[in-house]
């Protein structure tokens, strides 16, 4: 990727636009507003099938021991055989759209816009429990040494025994909706935004053993909305188009990248390369050692919704209702 030499593939078929991503086994699986699921040889670039049923936008798709795990804006999750294509069964008990999902220890665990999270046993199918506490929607699932961290759009963090199910904290400090969670070293960090108010878009770092807040990072311009962790750094993308580098040590920031012209969605790190995607149609790949762009892959004609990386490959899905394949290895050959 660091010689920006590429080719691309444009995989059309869905009917409106490509809302989530994932691969497996050589398959790549895309969800859609359409209300479908396309699963695609990745190498041949030939759709394999089509798994009809949901009857609102996919908008998330995990992958589990040859099961694939949809969410819907149906308010329902559907589980599916990946070697047959066929629905096994479909888990209802939310009463608003799936946010997100997660899968630890034969348990898959949903985040709903009704306030709560369930937890569900993968072999059954069955519903173990729901968790209540927060007052808005979930936004952010992981799990960590036993415990869920949850994250909502009514500003607070709570973390959850997985065994016992029982709320060990809440952890209050952002002002505005959390937007984004991820889990380092024993350290929690999240993002928060308040559009347009700079002092409530916050990043926060705290400690997991004991549940406190260790720092508080501010520097962006508008809210945080993606996060991610490498080598020591903590990089963020924000509504302000920036994306910044911070030593996860000091807590101080190393630099700010600018490019993009609207809100920064995604942020991949592979082999000390930072791809980021935006809200402006475009892709960048950033060397992470000098902090310069690479190049910038421009093809999409709507916003980028989502991206995966494998193989030397970049698979990106748009508003325009197409994915694109962005071949790094054709160079190698």
């Amino acid at each position: 990727m660091r010689t920006g030499t590429y080719q691309t593939r444009t995989l059309n078929g869905h009917e409106s636009q490509i809302s989530c991503l994932n691969i497996k086994d050589g398959m790549l699986i895309s969800g859609s507003a359409d209300k479908t699921i396309k699963i695609w040889d990745l190498e041949s670039h030939k759709e394999l099938s089509t798994l009809n049923g949901h009857e609102g936008s996919i908008t998330r798709l995990t992958v589990n021991e040859g099961m694939l795990i949809s969410g819907s804006l149906d308010k329902t999750i559907k589980i599916w055989d990946l070697e047959s294509h066929k629905e096994l069964c479909t888990l209802n008990g939310h009463e608003s759209p799936i946010t997100c999902l997660t899968v630890k220890d034969g348990k898959l665990i949903s985040g709903s816009g009704d306030n709560t999270i369930k937890i569900w046993d993968l072999k059954s199918h069955q519903e173990l429990c729901t968790l209540t506490g927060h007052e808005k929607t979930i936004t952010s699932l992981t799990v960590k040494d036993g415990k869920l961290i949850s994250g909502s759009w009514d500003n607070t963090i709570k973390i959850w025994d997985l065994e016992s199910h029982k709320e060990l904290c809440t952890l209050t400090g952002h002002k505005g909706l959390i937007t984004f969670l991820t889990v380092k070293d024993g350290k929690l960090i999240s993002g928060s935004r308040f559009p347009g108010s700079p002092w409530t878009s916050t990043i926060k770092i705290w400690d997991l053993e004991s549940f406190k807040e260790l720092c508080t990072l501010t520097g962006h311009e508008d809210g945080i909305s993606c996060l991610t962790v490498n080598d020591g750094m903590l990089i963020s993308g924000s509504l302000d188009k920036t994306i910044k580098i911070w030593d996860l040590e000091s807590h101080k920031e190393l630099c700010t990248l600018i490019g993009h012209e609207r809100t920064i969605t995604s942020l991949i790190v592979k082999d000390g390369i930072l791809i980021s995607e935006s809200s402006d149609n475009t892709i960048k790949i950033w060397d992470l050692e000098s902090h310069k762009e690479l190049c910038t892959l421009n093809g999409h004609e709507g916003q980028i919704r989502c991206l995966t990386v494998k193989d030397g490959k970049l698979i990106s899905g748009s508003g325009d209702k197409s994915i694109k394949i962005w071949d790094f290895t054709q160079h190698l050959r």
